[in-house]
């Protein structure tokens, strides 16, 4: 089962909803994205935490009208990501690894009876394509969540700040320009206590190297396995993916992430199975490649991974078991094996 994040009843208040409202209302009257362009990034200091987030502007094409305000390092590292075509091992998990909030402008039929009974309870009126506010929390792993009221307050002052940058960046946009490759402007607060005053500022936006979670084996287990003989000639793909259907037995719902072991060469799948916690895989990647070994008598020569949380979480066994694991750009069999798994899914 999933690692629900934390979630208090922690509902924001009809004053809450009523200025985040404004906001949303008062960002869509002013339309950034007719001269902000998705890669205009600046932050926004969190009034509350003195946590940095990013604002991404989006709808310059006119289709999805937008504003993220993306966590730091995580979700910007996500958007980064994103950004760079080159970057992502896999472009169909995007949608899955998102770690942000949301404020979008849709049509009607894309809220929730509980979204409209807000805007009904607030007397408000929303009428034509795309011009319904609706704001979600977005994270990894997880379906797109109504906000808490800390996530309702933060919105709330991304969009004030986020308009008040775009429209002095209207005429030219050489208030972004930081003169620093790793520095984004940033709208910040200074002093304290009082009402809340605002300055520009800028950010430190190097994202600090990630340590991923290396994956905890037994030393029975690794006694076991060692026993078995190697093969020189044997290779296996190591990866996981989303699966996109959500899993509903908790909140938020969650996406369950599948673990896969597939013969390199002759494109057989070992093993295909779910993650008990899709947050913390690490564990269950080793179980799956211990499983196999002590299952069918073979201990692999190499493994090859394309991501770097499943390098991390098989370095050590790998270590203790005496195999090669070479990090690529891509896993065919394990694409092949993807493509036909989610073909097979019932479409909703």
């Amino acid at each position: 089962m999933a690692k629900t994040p934390s979630m208090k009843k922690d509902t924001p208040t009809r004053e809450e909803w009523q200025a985040l409202y404004q906001a949303a209302m008062d960002y869509k009257e002013g339309a950034p994205w007719g001269w902000m362009y998705n890669n205009d990034l600046f932050g926004v200091e969190d009034p509350e935490t003195g946590a940095m987030t990013v604002s991404c502007i989006m709808g310059e094409l006119g289709e999805h009208l937008a504003l993220g305000s993306y966590t730091f390092p995580e979700g910007f590292k996500g958007l980064m990501r994103m950004m760079d075509d080159t970057s992502y091992p896999d472009h169909e998990e995007m949608p899955f690894v998102q770690d942000c909030l949301m404020c979008s402008f849709e049509d009607r039929d894309l809220l929730t009876n509980a979204d409209r009974q807000v805007i009904k309870d607030l007397g408000l009126r929303f009428r034509g394509r795309n011009a319904w506010p609706l704001f979600r929390r977005y994270r990894p792993g997880f379906v797109p969540w109504p906000l808490t009221a800390s996530e309702c307050r933060l919105l709330t002052v991304t969009l004030e700040q986020s308009l008040h940058v775009a429209l002095r960046c209207r005429e030219s946009k050489r208030l972004l320009q930081t003169g620093h490759r790793h520095t984004l402007f940033a709208r910040v607060i200074r002093g304290g206590g009082g009402a809340v005053t605002w300055e520009d500022g800028t950010m430190d936006a190097r994202i600090p190297q990630k340590k991923y979670p290396v994956g905890r084996v037994d030393a029975l287990q690794v006694k076991r396995c060692n026993a078995v003989k190697q093969h020189p000639q044997v290779q296996l793909e190591l990866d996981c993916f989303y699966i996109p259907t959500a899993i509903s037995d908790q909140e938020p719902h969650y996406f369950p992430l599948l673990a896969v072991l597939v013969d390199h060469r002759e494109g057989l799948v070992l093993a295909a199975e779910p993650i008990e916690d899709p947050t913390q895989p690490a564990d269950h990647l080793v179980r799956t490649l211990c499983q196999f070994i002590e299952r069918y008598k073979v201990r692999p020569a190499k493994v090859l991974s394309c991501r770097n949380e499943v390098y991390a979480a098989i370095s050590d066994v790998a270590r203790r078991l005496k195999f090669e694991v070479e990090f690529v750009d891509s896993l065919p069999a394990v694409a092949e094996f993807r493509g036909e798994f989610l073909r097979d899914l019932p479409q909703f």
